[in-house]
């Protein structure tokens, strides 16, 4: 068949511009878990707050049927007269700012405690402290997993990364439990998330101007998956 080369020209275009839509969509990719945000019950309780939210992504029990899901967490971990405070007394229940260390040590023994205060099953949970922020391939494997990953951001402030969306700038979600964080992350270019206390802003950012410096990753043992 004879095509002129007015008709072979608008062919070629044609075929061009669907090829270079296919490339934009392939490069356009994201995932956003199932993670909604949880704001911390009282000052200092930050890491109690990101425990919570994972606990409850990989269903967990609360460790407490009358007080707040954090108050559960802290009760299973204080001794004596704290831990009775903190199961009954939740306003009253003091407890510190938290490390690296014990983020990985809730999330870690959490579940076997609260199998055997609550009497039930539960997954076994494997977390692992990284001295380092991921990189965004080792980032994105977790995220593509169902894996949320916990992020210790300036002052050791802990976020939990839920999702992201790649192409010409590697985007994330992090959900964070402090009420007032509009001024932190508006600094550093941050846009709401889909919900309260979720913020979407580049990797780069989370890195340089947020500080991100040390990671903890959290998996469900024996391959279960939360999704």
């Amino acid at each position: 068949m004879y095509l002129s080369r007015a008709w072979l020209g608008l062919v070629l275009l044609t075929s061009l511009f669907g090829l270079g839509s296919s490339s934009l969509l392939a490069a356009e990719e994201g995932r956003i878990l199932k993670v909604a945000p949880v704001t911390r019950h009282a000052e200092n309780w930050n890491y109690l707050a990101v425990t919570e939210m994972v606990f409850r992504y990989y269903g967990l029990p609360s460790a407490s049927s009358v007080e707040t899901y954090q108050c559960g967490i802290a009760s299973l971990f204080m001794r004596g007269r704290d831990a009775t405070t903190c199961a009954s007394a939740c306003l009253q229940c003091e407890v510190a700012s938290g490390t690296s260390t014990d983020l990985e040590t809730t999330l870690q023994q959490y579940p076997r405690r609260v199998s055997a205060a609550r009497g039930v099953a539960t997954p076994d949970l494997v977390a692992i402290d990284r001295p380092l922020a991921l990189s965004p391939p080792a980032l994105l494997t977790q995220l593509n997993a169902n894996k949320p990953v916990v992020a210790l951001l300036t002052n050791g402030r802990p976020v939990l990364i839920v999702g992201y969306r790649s192409g010409p700038e590697l985007f994330v979600l992090l959900n964070d439990p402090e009420p007032e964080s509009h001024t932190f992350y508006a600094d550093a270019g941050a846009q709401p998330g889909p919900t309260a206390g979720g913020w979407w802003l580049a990797y780069s950012a989370l890195r340089t101007t947020l500080g991100w410096s040390r990671t903890i990753t959290v998996a469900a043992a024996r391959g279960l998956d939360a999704n």
